[in-house]
């Protein structure tokens, strides 16, 4: 399972160090709904925020990618959402 974590991470980290000014922008600025949330203490809003933001992030991923097909899917996105129940 750390795998199926780190890989995607670390390509992701290289992907951010890799872009321009305004697309890290986005990033910092995609974080902020999670920031909200926690600052609220609604743990309903952190886990929807933390979801959304993990899948989207993905999918971006995924279509930066030249070869998607070859980058590994975590088993918890192959269902098209966070799976809780995959370790």
């Amino acid at each position: 399972m750390l795998n199926e974590i780190t890989v995607p991470l670390f390509a992701a980290v290289l992907i951010v160090r890799s872009m321009g000014s305004e697309r890290r922008h986005e990033v910092v600025r995609s974080h902020e709904p999670i920031i909200d949330a926690i600052e609220r203490k609604d743990p309903i809003a952190i886990e929807e925020a933390v979801k959304f933001h993990i899948q989207t992030s993905y999918d971006h991923f995924l279509s930066s990618t030249i070869d998607a097909e070859a980058v590994p899917r975590p088993a918890a996105f192959k269902s098209g959402g966070i799976n809780h129940d995959a370790t």
